[in-house]
């Protein structure tokens, strides 16, 4: 029994001695300033993530084999391996070159009646707009000019008339005085009568003249030269020596008497029927140069639109019906691609074997089988990204676009197929060439991160060992975010600080 004791005893002291060492020897490399042969690394910031990592081929997304629908003698051949074909582009046909240039006549046709509806939309050119305002412009300037030649036309037959034949008239008949004269242009619109009433003055003919009427005022009588009196432009000119004083006489305006009045009257009134003539004319041209711009500008009509539909659906009509007519004479590209086999020529007779194979040249993708551990953390529009055997310098971004929910067994294992689209698609891609995918499930970019072999006790209180003036320290971190990359996303320390591993 003691000697059990003593056993246990020895046990525990040679254990106590171990560890005992042991902290001693931790020490002693925590406090030592020579740390040659350590692995190191330092605390960068980048993207810790957390990935799926499968194996995917490019797939076209459409392989047709086509064949004409009935036998017959080929006619044409219109494409050649390596052509690029728009969806419809019609591939070879039998017998009917009429049918065919029909169908490119009526296509012609169809091009050109929707370019006519284009312009309809789009509207006037601007030149067109320019040019129409620039006569609506001319128009403008005819009008007034038009409107200030035909006011002065008016005017002067006005003035002839109003200043031809004017002449004083005395009240007094049984007077033996000689008239005075009257002169000038009357340029006044007023039609009316002059009332002079003379007295002696000290004026150097003698006398004045008080005036009342059309115009009032009081005037010198001038006998050497004509004088003028009110406002209107006329003038008076008295004879010497006649006994004025007190005589009276008026000036009608016009003077209705004179010889010349009847023919002044009629030339007036001619004057003015031709003034709103002229203008009328002159009005209607730029009425209807208006009326054009605002047409030419007007927004287009339901009824003009519905015309040009029509016309359109008319040319549509005629391609359907060749197209009925060639049908079963021809083939028709199913989709945009590119021939890839051309298997027969023209002249031979169609067989069963396809004659066109047209590949997709747009949307490859990428489909991968994802086990069933990994396929719970996909899901559509999460990135990845993709680098093909055929070229492993360059790294490609894609983006999930489905998900497949019926799993494929191999070996026993269950797979789900998942679809990758592209972002960009290099000329050099073609079916059937592998890539290795890493999708990512999360990731935490901008991160201070360090590998995770560098972290100790990672699940309880996790810390690190740092290298600070050649000394090893222990220091605490927090963990972020855990990535399956070989990185930890990490707060604590900064970027730069060089950790150990002792």
């Amino acid at each position: 029994m003691l000697t059990k004791k003593i056993l246990r005893l020895i046990a525990f002291t040679i254990a106590g001695l171990m560890i005992l060492i042991a902290v001693y020897l931790l020490i002693s490399i925590l406090k030592s300033e020579k740390h040659n042969g350590l692995i190191s690394t330092v605390i960068d910031q980048g993207t810790v993530s957390e990935i799926v990592s499968v194996s995917g081929s490019v797939r076209a997304p459409e392989l047709a084999r086509l064949n004409f629908p009935s036998s017959g003698v080929v006619s044409v051949i219109n494409v050649k391996e390596g052509d690029v074909v728009n969806v419809g582009d019609i591939l070879g046909s039998l017998a009917s070159e009429t049918l065919v240039m029909d169908r490119n006549r009526a296509n012609a046709m169809l091009r050109a009646t929707r370019a006519e509806r284009d312009e309809l939309l789009l509207g006037p050119q601007t030149e067109a707009i320019s040019v129409s305002e620039e006569v609506v412009r001319t128009r403008k300037e005819a009008l007034a000019r038009v409107e200030k030649e035909q006011d002065i036309s008016v005017e002067q037959a006005r003035q002839l008339l109003y200043s031809t034949g004017l002449e004083a008239v005395i009240a007094d008949q049984n007077r033996d005085v000689t008239a005075p004269t009257v002169s000038g242009t009357y340029t006044c619109q007023t039609e009316g009568q002059y009332e002079i009433l003379f007295y002696r003055s000290g004026a150097k003919s003698g006398f004045s003249f008080q005036l009342r009427g059309i115009e009032n005022g009081v005037f010198t009588a001038f006998d050497k030269h004509p004088g003028t009196f009110g406002d209107c432009g006329l003038y008076l000119q008295i004879e010497p020596d006649q006994r004025l004083h007190n005589t009276r006489w008026t000036i009608d305006v016009p003077n209705k008497r004179a010889p010349s009045y009847l023919a002044n009257l009629n030339n007036y009134e001619r004057a003015k029927e031709s003034r709103l003539t002229a203008i009328q004319t002159a009005g209607d041209a730029l009425l209807l140069a208006e009326k054009e711009r605002d047409l030419l500008m007007a927004p287009i009509r339901t009824e003009t639109l519905i015309r040009a539909d029509a016309r359109i659906d008319q040319a549509q009509a005629d391609i359907d019906r060749i197209d009925s007519m060639i049908a079963d004479r021809s083939v028709y590209a199913p989709f945009s691609g590119i021939i890839t086999n051309v298997n027969i020529l023209p002249g031979e007779t169609t067989s069963l074997e396809p004659a066109f194979t047209i590949l997709a040249t747009e949307g490859y993708e990428l489909v991968a089988r994802v086990p069933e551990i990994d396929i719970a953390n996909l899901q559509t529009s999460q990135k990845a990204e993709v680098i093909f055997d055929a070229r492993r310098s360059e790294t490609f971004s894609a983006e999930i676009s489905y998900v497949s929910p019926i799993p494929s067994t191999i070996d026993g294992v269950a797979y789900f197929e998942v679809t990758l689209q592209l972002s960009e698609t290099p000329q050099w891609l073609r079916p059937g060439m592998n890539a290795d995918i890493d999708i990512i499930i999360k990731d935490k970019k901008e991160a201070l991160r360090i590998p995770i072999r560098f972290i100790n006790e990672m699940d309880v209180e996790p810390y690190v060992f740092t290298l600070v003036d050649g000394k090893i320290e222990r220091a605490p971190i927090e963990i972020v975010f855990v990535g399956n990359d070989g990185f930890v996303a990490i707060e604590g320390l900064s970027v730069g600080t060089k950790l150990v591993i002792p």
